[in-house]
């Protein structure tokens, strides 16, 4: 493992950060996907799905899904199960603890009826919800919420073959059943659909148009929704992968990537843009380009989403962090580099962006969690020579400076597939023990052996200060 590097933004000065040796909290299976870590008053909880081959035949068995509690203070005990019926969905925080999964049972031979199951981080997920009339095509629809209950299904409906793709939702009142499905869009045939919901009840969904525009219709706190909005370019039904945001004062924001794939292993650019709606406006402002990279990430091919992230610390102006194109290393052969930026708020814009991770490694899968008090970033980077071997890197927002300090690896060179970083809300924290931990799915023993799903923690160690000094913990020590 690579020296541990100082993290800045965990602790007063003099102190020294050092990320805990991780834990397994999983059994051992042939395939772990869609990682997901919370954190809520009773404790913490990691889940996965996951597939195992059968032996001898080549092919997987059934999917499930697994998970782990650790209480408020303790240790992740062993892997649970979830019911059959329950497993292979999507888990979604939504916030204080809280959790909803979604499932698509299927219904036809594209079509699958969407059903929502509520949760919390001690494991406890009541009976599913359906929503009338909802039938979605092939897997294409986005579930959002917050701590209050509220929830937001939004979904693309088309006929059997795929054609006349409209948009349709459903809204949840706290406490309440789903409401009978709207209609949202019923003419710009979308590839995708995204839902965010905010703290006080605001509304939003995006989705691009078969035509090269990115759309988006907002719902204000107890009022209808607002009208369909093109906020400028998207690709053509191609890679564009966007993020809506509602922040607690109604600011709406929505981040996406967009490059044109083709066939035949054309090269394209890449665009990082990002519009805004302030809190009581009526439409969005004119989207602003935060970077255009010579040649574009591709991640629709293999599944990837390369949608930016948009974080808000304590309410504040959001930032949006991003993957932006990277020159590949002299001496080695040409690969589609990346590296983690961030563009921070700038009056109701954003400043220019700030590169986190270090342009000699292979960015991927950034992840991002916000605190009261600051902000950490993670991503997975191969390195030279070989770009053979992940490792979870991570930087932390400088509470002096409001920008993130300086990358540390966080996790042994052992094939790491996905990571995700929490915020700790279940207390009782070591008064040196920062409120951060860090979940991964990797292969230890091995890049053909099994997949496990491990967790870490940095720990924080303030030396004694000299007798003429005074000392401020810094509250992302302190757990505060």
């Amino acid at each position: 493992m690579a020296a541990v590097l100082v993290l800045a933004a965990c602790f007063a000065p003099g102190a020294r950060a050092n990320w805990l040796a991780p834990v397994t909290v999983s059994a051992p299976h042939d395939q772990i996907d869609d990682l997901q870590l919370t954190s809520g008053a009773p404790g913490d909880l990691v889940s996965w799905n996951y597939w195992d081959l059968i032996r001898g035949k080549g092919t997987f068995t059934t999917p499930g899904s697994g998970y782990a509690l650790a209480p408020a203070g303790g240790a992740f005990g062993a892997e649970r199960r979830l019911a059959p019926s329950n497993a292979n969905a999507a888990m979604v925080d939504l916030g204080a603890g809280r959790l909803a999964r979604l499932m698509l049972m299927p219904s036809g031979a594209n079509t699958s009826r969407p059903m929502v199951v509520l949760g919390g981080v001690a494991g406890d997920f009541g009976s599913p919800m359906s929503i009338p009339g909802a039938s979605v095509f092939v897997g294409r629809a986005s579930l959002a919420g917050n701590a209050r209950g509220e929830l937001l299904l939004a979904w693309i409906a088309a006929d059997r073959n795929g054609g006349q793709r409209t948009v349709w939702a459903s809204v949840r009142a706290p406490g309440g059943h789903f409401g009978r499905p709207r209609l949202i869009s019923g003419g710009e045939d979308p590839e995708q659909v995204s839902a965010a919901a905010g703290p006080q009840g605001d509304l939003v969904i995006a989705f691009p148009s078969k035509r090269g525009r990115m759309l988006a219709r907002v719902r204000r706190h107890g009022r209808r929704w607002g009208a369909l909005e093109n906020l400028g370019a998207g690709a053509r039904g191609s890679e564009n992968d966007v993020t809506p945001f509602v922040g607690a004062d109604g600011r709406v924001v929505l981040a996406w990537y967009d490059t044109q794939l083709c066939e035949g292993g054309c090269e394209s650019p890449g665009f990082t843009r990002v519009a805004v709606k302030p809190p009581g406006a009526s439409r969005f402002r004119p989207a602003r380009l935060l970077e255009r990279d010579p040649l574009g990430l591709t991640g629709a091919p293999s599944g990837t989403s390369l949608a930016p992230i948009v974080l808000s610390v304590h309410g504040q102006a959001p930032m949006v962090l991003f993957l932006g194109a990277a020159a590949t290393p002299s001496g080695l052969p040409p690969v589609s580099s990346a590296v983690v930026e961030a563009a921070y708020p700038s009056g109701l814009g954003f400043a220019a962006p700030q590169s986190i991770s270090a342009t000699d490694q292979l960015a991927s899968d950034i992840a991002a969690a916000a605190s009261p008090s600051g902000a950490i970033v993670t991503w997975i980077s191969e390195q030279p020579p070989g770009y053979d071997s992940g490792n979870v890197f991570a930087a932390t927002r400088l509470p002096t400076t409001g920008r993130f300090g300086p990358p540390e690896q966080i996790s042994p060179s052992e094939h790491v597939l996905s990571a995700l970083p929490t915020f700790n809300l279940s207390g009782h924290w070591p008064q040196n023990s920062p409120p951060w931990s860090v979940a991964w799915a990797s292969r230890p023993e091995g890049e053909e052996a099994h997949t496990v799903v491990r967790v870490s923690s940095p720990l924080c160690e303030a030396p004694a200060p000299p007798l003429s000094a005074t000392v401020v913990a810094d509250p992302m020590c302190s757990g505060a």
